[in-house]
């Protein structure tokens, strides 16, 4: 990805990373969290849940992450980009 010019994946927690009804990714979802991370390529969870799990799932994993984001409205869309340039 980064070969692509892609430095940064907004991700969705909820079934996307893991089904809503757990905090606890499968293994492959585990590997490609690390391998991610590994490759240099950014990855902010931008989530419109509010509960706390979503925080506490992300920091376990080292994840930047944005709750309330009311998606599909643009606001969360915009503060995960801005993670892009913040954390340069």
């Amino acid at each position: 990805l980064m070969a692509r010019g892609i430095e940064l994946l907004l991700l969705d927690c909820d079934n996307t990373i893991v089904p809503y009804t757990t905090d606890v990714p499968t293994e492959r979802m585990e590997k490609w969290l690390r391998e991610m991370q590994k490759s240099g390529v950014r990855l902010c969870v931008v989530s419109n849940s509010k509960k706390p799990r979503v925080q506490v799932f992300c920091k376990a994993y080292s994840l930047d992450c944005i709750t309330r984001a009311k998606k599909p409205f643009q606001r969360g869309i915009r503060a995960g980009g801005r993670h892009l340039y913040r954390k340069v």
